[in-house]
């Protein structure tokens, strides 16, 4: 997750400081949002989205941002993206 979160603050597609304490920020939202959860999207298909997997948006009123969540086959989750706003995919 860190080296994902990283990646995307260096391209500047976070509103997160480059470096550490930016990829500490970032993980930290990643959290809040998980722990203050306002919605969670329906199942996005796979082949609606560029990967392999399909997804569920979970958003927060607290952090205002979504993360992204891929749906694995064991039912479990993993992480995929943090997005610093709501989701286009809630309604």
């Amino acid at each position: 997750m860190n080296k994902k979160l990283g990646a995307k603050i260096g391209q500047g597609r976070l509103p997160y400081e480059r470096g550490s304490d930016g990829v500490k920020q970032a993980v930290q939202t990643v959290q809040d949002t998980l722990a203050n959860v306002s919605a969670v999207s329906e199942k996005i298909p796979a082949a609606s989205v560029r990967g392999q997997y399909d997804l569920i948006h979970v958003y927060s009123e607290k952090t205002k941002s979504t993360v992204s969540l891929r749906v694995l086959p064991n039912g479990k989750y993993e992480f995929d993206t943090l997005i610093p706003e709501k989701s286009s995919k809630f309604k």
